[in-house]
């Protein structure tokens, strides 16, 4: 059962929150075609801060339109899972998982390019393991919006992103609802509403600052 989202409080900022669900529903109205479809996704890392986003859109978002998609590339720690299977059953959602077009072989073969210090195909691997599989179902699904958790705090790139931002790759206008969100705030509200922070490892980042490359493209408006 989920718990009522809790806001105010030591290390809450109400403002923060508030306009959060503002722009979530803002967002979420704006995707509603002309047949009243809502044409919006949610994409997710199930990382640790991951659960934030979910919880706060679970208040708002009509369950028939909770769409959420993981790229999962096969290549993530245990944790990763962990927090996956925690927010379906916490938050009673289906989660997606997409997989990218290519071989078991030519994905690790990538990885292991990485873990032996050659960097040079980080961006291809980005692409080809989060990017492409993103785009695919996102226009499987005809998405206009693509909701994310990324906060300014967690790497230098973050800090220039704007609240919505159109990607002219995915063909989706990327929102950004916890932009402003400090570490201490992330913290204590998974701390507040028992969501799940295991520890995520993603290998198409060379280390926790960097980017895989979802929140490196668009033009922000």
């Amino acid at each position: 059962m989920i718990k009522e989202i809790i806001y105010g409080g030591d290390g809450i900022d109400e403002g923060l929150f508030l306009r959060s669900k503002k722009v979530i529903r803002e967002n979420y109205e704006k995707s509603i075609d002309e047949k009243g479809n809502a044409r919006v996704m949610f994409a997710t890392s199930c990382g640790e801060t991951s659960g934030i986003l979910l919880h706060v859109a679970s208040k708002i978002i009509p369950r028939a339109d909770f769409k959420v998609v993981f790229v999962d590339h096969g290549l993530y720690n245990d944790g990763t899972y962990r927090n996956k299977r925690r927010l379906i059953e916490l938050l009673d959602i289906n989660i997606i998982s997409v997989r990218p077009q290519i071989s078991d072989n030519s994905i690790y073969s990538l990885r292991e390019e990485i873990e032996d210090g050659d960097y040079s195909n980080i961006a291809s691997l980005g692409d080809i393991l989060k990017k492409k599989p993103l785009q695919n179902a996102l226009k499987n699904f005809g998405a206009k919006v693509c909701f994310f958790g990324a906060m300014k705090y967690e790497t230098k790139n973050r800090e220039n992103l704007k609240e919505v931002i159109f990607d002219d790759y995915l063909g989706v206008e990327k929102v950004y609802p916890l932009l402003n969100w400090t570490k201490e705030m992330t913290d204590l509200y998974i701390t507040n509403n028992g969501l799940p922070s295991y520890s995520h490892f993603d290998p198409t980042k060379i280390n926790t600052k960097k980017e895989c490359g979802l929140h490196i493209n668009g033009s922000g408006i």
